[in-house]
């Protein structure tokens, strides 16, 4: 069942990658995904949270494993962080260990940074935030007390259940 589920997903991923579908004049073909994970699904419902969810239009996205802490930890469950030279890419970092589940609330957190990023209401200069034009010292204000983090944490169960609808 798990091998006939993937391959509709691929079929499905590669119609709309090489299709002429538009919405709202979003062009699937510049969103790129490279999943570097066993996480297979994280691609997609990545794909669906650019393109129908968050309607980003242009998105340069690298998945990767969160390395662990000295202890063999994970403290987090994701981090996505802007990548340098150039507009609209992105690594996000997550955490091995991650039930199925915790990867779509995980995705939802996350991309609603990548989407503070993008509306420019979010700029991250190393440990140095601004947030809607306020800076952020992140060493200096616990982590669930940080603005951006406090909307993320408010709207991912919003964008949890609308990435269910459309990916069930």
């Amino acid at each position: 069942m798990n091998k006939i589920k993937y391959i509709l997903l691929f079929l499905i991923t590669s119609y709309l990658l090489v299709s002429d579908v538009n919405y709202n004049n979003i062009k699937p073909h510049d969103i790129k995904v490279k999943n570097l994970t066993e996480f297979v699904e994280a691609s997609y419902m990545s794909f669906l949270l650019s393109y129908y969810v968050f309607e980003i239009d242009t998105l340069d996205l690298i998945i990767c494993y969160l390395p662990l802490s000295g202890e063999g930890e994970l403290e987090f469950s994701g981090i996505v962080t802007p990548l340098p030279f150039g507009t609209h890419r992105y690594l996000l970092l997550l955490n091995k260990n991650l039930g199925v589940v915790e990867l779509r609330e995980t995705l939802s957190h996350e991309f609603i940074h990548i989407n503070q990023h993008e509306t420019g209401r979010l700029v991250s200069l190393g440990n140095i935030f601004i947030w809607e034009g306020d800076t952020i010292n992140v060493n200096e204000v616990e982590y669930r007390d940080r603005p951006f983090e406090i909307e993320a944490y408010n709207n991912q169960d919003e964008i949890f259940e609308q990435l269910n609808k459309i990916y069930p």
